[in-house]
């Protein structure tokens, strides 16, 4: 079942989408035990900064950045203020999961297997897929979306039993059946920043 939303006119008198504040207000309990945007790590060479509610991820050119929190709650609540820089990418991968057999790598990743929201400023579009490391799916929802990159905006994300849900700048939001019942949650910045501040990550009964 879809999360309470409005409907309203934006600036632009297009119409928009946004969570009703009072989800947001209800999702209080934190799943990090205390420890914030620190319960994220980063993957050896990448350049990741962490204060209390902020993480950012400098990726350069052609390369990535990632930050990785193997234990995280399979039902949450993520809400952030996120900056990206020109032509940079942010992608979220939920519920990720190694797999066994993998060609061309020794080992496992634990992300082998993941949902992935994709905010990509270069595109500007928003896309929600099936990652599997092996296997390039076809994206679940595609929203075309002129993703801000000289302010900040709001994401807010919601994984609840078999039902992802994310609204996007209090503009749009996308909503998919997720089969993967529990994993690992995933910080991605490409070919470029990504600033994610006032984080706060809630877990849901």
């Amino acid at each position: 079942m879809p999360l309470p939303r409005e409907l309203y006119l934006d600036a632009g008198e297009a119409l928009a989408v946004r969570l009703v504040p009072e989800v947001i207000a209800a999702c209080q309990e934190d799943a990090t035990e205390g420890k914030g945007a620190r319960v994220f790590t980063p993957e050896p060479n990448d350049t990741v900064t962490f204060e209390d509610t902020a993480i950012t991820l400098a990726a350069k050119t052609g390369a990535t950045a990632l930050a990785l929190w193997p234990d995280a709650p399979a039902d949450l609540f993520f809400t952030a203020e996120v900056s990206l820089d020109p032509g940079a990418a942010l992608t979220l991968l939920l519920r990720g999961n190694p797999q066994e057999k993998h060609p061309g790598r020794a080992h496992p990743s634990p992300l082998d297997d993941s949902y992935a929201l994709i905010l990509d400023a270069h595109a500007q579009q928003v896309t929600l897929r099936r990652q599997n490391a092996w296997n390039r799916t076809p994206a679940l929802r595609v929203r075309a979306l002129n993703l801000p990159t000289d302010r900040s905006f709001r994401l807010h994300l919601m994984l609840h039993g078999d039902v992802l849900e994310a609204f996007v700048d209090d503009r749009i939001s996308l909503c998919a059946r997720v089969q993967n019942p529990s994993g690992a949650l995933a910080l991605l910045a490409r070919d470029g920043q990504a600033e994610i501040r006032e984080l706060r990550l809630a877990r849901l009964a």
